[in-house]
């Protein structure tokens, strides 16, 4: 099978056969087959090479030529095409995305999941997707005028044993003993709950429940000693989560308001939308409702000014904050 296509034609055409395997596999799991290979209903570009398409998708004969081209995902028997794959397949990445993680490579962005052996294969690779379309990888970060860095920001790979034991006792439920060391140096039995990364310092935390009573979040890089407990020395079941909240506001994409934002709510579980219409950008932030939290989030919102216009219901409460202060002045 040869298809006289352009790149783009040929990549758009891909990525539709993949989507329209993976529905098929969805929907006809327990049955395993699909009756007929236009069951798919592919949106083809280049409607002319449709049935070599189609002729592509269950194997070649025996005595077909070498230059193989069967995308082999489906095997034909008794008149039925059986899926060739249990799972669904995974795109190839684009040029663009695998730009990015070379980048992020080589900066050391996946240094907390990823050894020497990992990182050094995970680059061989992507150089050799590019070498495939005759190209070579960018290191996009060499571009860019980083300002502003945080000069404690975390070296992913000093702080990888601590994440470790600390993703390990996470997955099993298992508390911890940490020598702390902050201001003072303290120990604590904690038990883990979730990472939290602050992009406004570059910091790893951990959620945890405390021997102290309390739900705190320790710094990684302040956590001197670390082992596993083989037994709980404190009980959790005293400890209620806090609700969750959703605040929502929009902005404009302009007057440097997306990197404000950004770095203000770092460190919090949220959707970005971009409107490309209106060039707008929506955030839907999850925060705990708690006393700190509920002034966190309104002084962040009071921060941002006009420009930002909130959607929930913290913009009552930024009214009424509004008309105590204005109270507090004598007007002449």
């Amino acid at each position: 099978m040869i298809l006289k296509v352009d790149r783009q034609q040929r990549n758009y055409n891909f990525l539709e056969i993949v989507k329209c395997y993976n529905a098929a596999l969805n929907k006809n799991r327990k049955k395993g087959y699909i009756d007929s290979i236009y069951d798919l209903n592919l949106e083809l570009v280049g409607i002319e090479y449709a049935d070599k398409i189609y002729d592509a998708l269950t194997p070649e004969p025996d005595n077909a030529d070498n230059n193989k081209t069967s995308l082999d995902l489906f095997y034909k028997e008794n008149g039925k095409y059986y899926f060739s794959y249990e799972k669904p397949i995974l795109p190839v990445s684009t040029v663009e995305e695998a730009g990015v993680i070379y980048s992020m490579l080589k900066k050391g962005d996946f240094d907390l999941f990823l050894d020497k052996n990992e990182k050094e294969l995970l680059e061989e690779n992507i150089k050799r997707f590019f070498s495939n379309i005759g190209s070579e990888p960018t290191d996009l970060y060499s571009y860019i005028d980083t300002k502003g860095k945080a000069i404690s920001a975390d070296n992913l790979g000093k702080i990888k044993s601590v994440f470790s034991v600390l993703e390990k006792a996470i997955e099993g439920k298992k508390q911890v003993k940490i020598e702390y060391k902050a201001s003072t140096c303290d120990t604590f039995d904690i038990q883990p709950v979730k990472f939290v990364f602050s992009q406004l310092d570059e910091k790893m935390k951990i959620k945890a429940f405390s021997s102290d009573g309390k739900i705190n979040l320790y710094y990684l890089d302040c956590i001197n000693k670390i082992e596993i407990l083989d037994r709980p020395s404190f009980i959790t079941s005293s400890f209620v989560e806090p609700k969750i909240k959703k605040l929502k506001f929009t902005f404009e994409n302009d007057y440097n308001l997306p990197e404000r934002i950004a770095a203000r709510f770092s460190d919090y579980q949220k959707e970005i939308h971009f409107n490309r219409a209106d060039n707008t950008l929506t955030y839907i932030v999850d925060y705990e409702d708690t006393p700190n939290e509920n002034k966190k989030i309104i002084s962040y919102l009071c921060s941002l000014g006009k420009r930002v216009d909130v959607l929930s219901d913290e913009k009552e409460i930024i009214k009424a904050e509004a008309k105590k202060t204005l109270a507090n002045y004598k007007m002449k």
